[in-house]
């Protein structure tokens, strides 16, 4: 484990490792209007660092130095049990007694590309989010408590804490609200993750129902979604032509499948 970072099995939890090509691609995108120019950059939930490590690569490759990485997550106890149909709760929450998922985080994090500045900032996102600088981040990626009370709360704070021209963005948007059933977040409002019958996939319907509420139909690529901050209002993100970069913490087993499939998917 020492010598890379860890991120087999629950710790690497369900991450999609294409949406991670897309979340570099949004780092690509904002190099390509502010060239040379550092960025700020929050992430609500970090769980054990695959997306951090992510982020960091992009900036490092992107960006300009002294760019801020900051990461909010209590590391502690959010599921209910009950909720969750596919059993990953059980598996998560025994990773989170005591200081498991927070230590392999800090692990992890030894591996980041030099030049990111990172802040770890330990709590819940309800907490912690009042307290940041309001518009003092260029992106902000939400990928904290899926229910949707809780993403609700996250976007409400993430739209104070973005820049105008700045980015909002989050993970496990499998399908948008006209493509589901998402009732289940009115119905079961701790709802985390479920099967829809009508697109006969998995989905999070609280993560469906927050983001269509304030933004309606969003830009999104296989989960991952984004939406432009402007002076009134928002518009979509696109990232067109962004360059097809792997970040470098995927294990190289999983590179290699990752690569045939993308070059199957005509991505690569």
């Amino acid at each position: 484990m020492d010598g890379r970072p860890n991120l087999d099995g629950v710790y690497g939890a369900t991450t999609d490792p294409v949406r991670l090509i897309y979340m570099m691609g949004l780092i690509w995108r904002f190099a390509q209007d502010r060239p040379g120019a550092s960025i700020d950059l929050l992430e609500i939930g970090s769980w054990c660092g695959a997306s951090a490590l992510t982020w960091a690569d992009a900036i490092a490759l992107y960006c300009g130095e002294q760019s801020h990485l900051a990461c909010v997550d209590a590391w502690e106890s959010y599921y209910d049990a009950d909720t969750n149909e596919q059993g990953w709760s059980s598996l998560i929450e025994d990773t989170l007694k005591g200081d498991h998922a927070y230590d392999m985080f800090r692990h992890n994090m030894t591996f980041m590309a030099p030049g990111v500045v990172l802040d770890i900032h330990r709590g819940r996102s309800e907490v912690i989010l009042p307290t940041l600088p309001w518009a003092s981040f260029d992106v902000v990626y939400i990928d904290g408590d899926h229910t949707y009370g809780a993403i609700a709360d996250d976007i409400t704070n993430a739209i104070a804490l973005v820049r105008v021209g700045g980015v909002i963005c989050g993970d496990d948007l499998e399908l948008q609200e006209d493509e589901c059933d998402s009732s289940f977040a009115v119905r079961l409002p701790t709802t985390d993750y479920v099967h829809d019958r009508r697109k006969d996939a998995w989905f999070h319907p609280g993560v469906t129902k927050a983001v269509w509420e304030r933004f309606g139909r969003v830009s999104a690529w296989r989960g991952f979604w984004a939406m432009r901050k402007l002076e009134h209002g928002w518009q979509p993100v696109s990232l067109v032509g962004m360059p097809m970069r792997l970040p470098s913490h995927i294990p190289p087993l999983r590179l290699v499948e990752l690569k045939l499939f993308l070059m199957r998917e005509g991505l690569l």
